[in-house]
């Protein structure tokens, strides 16, 4: 099962108020590695974005962010993925309006689980489809202490993130 190996229940993954450590996030992610292929725990974690529970929620950000500032908000100290993954800092760097880069570095003492960087990699794709657009490409380079995400998106979107800017 997806817990094997830690002291987690099935009942805890469903748990909207239990937090994981990353000890046991790191056992499941192996898990569902020794399950799915690379291709396979991308293509789901894309399908997570593209679920109809999830487009309900997506027309805030649709309407607030354009694809850029979602990129930013997701990966800022303030934003999203540092909240579910706190022990990862994420390192943007910007290329032009359609180019970043985002560098993955674990916290030291936390393990680099290649199938959790593999599902970020989905994820990555997938958002810019979430506010309207095509998928972004994205190529995954993992390395000793992270991975490095070379994400080719399109852009625009937005159209009230003007409101945003001034809250």
């Amino acid at each position: 099962t997806l817990v094997h190996g830690t002291e987690l229940t099935l009942r805890d993954l469903r748990s909207r108020n239990r937090r994981i450590l990353w000890t046991d996030a790191a056992k499941i992610f192996a898990n569902i590695a020794d399950v799915w292929s690379e291709a396979e725990i991308e293509r789901i974690a894309r399908g997570f974005f593209r679920s109809p529970l999830l487009s309900v929620f997506a027309v805030v950000p649709r309407l607030l962010f354009n694809v850029t500032e979602y990129y930013n908000w997701l990966i800022s100290e303030r934003g999203q993925g540092y909240r579910i993954v706190p022990s990862v800092d994420a390192h943007p760097e910007r290329h032009g309006t359609d180019h970043l880069t985002v560098t993955f570095k674990m916290h030291p003492g936390y393990d680099v689980v290649p199938a959790y960087f593999v599902a970020t990699k989905g994820i990555f794709s997938e958002m810019t489809a979430q506010l309207g657009h095509e998928a972004a490409r994205v190529d995954l380079q993992l390395s000793a202490t992270g991975a490095v995400f070379d994400i080719h998106h399109p852009t625009g979107g937005g159209a009230l993130a003007f409101v945003r800017r001034r809250v």
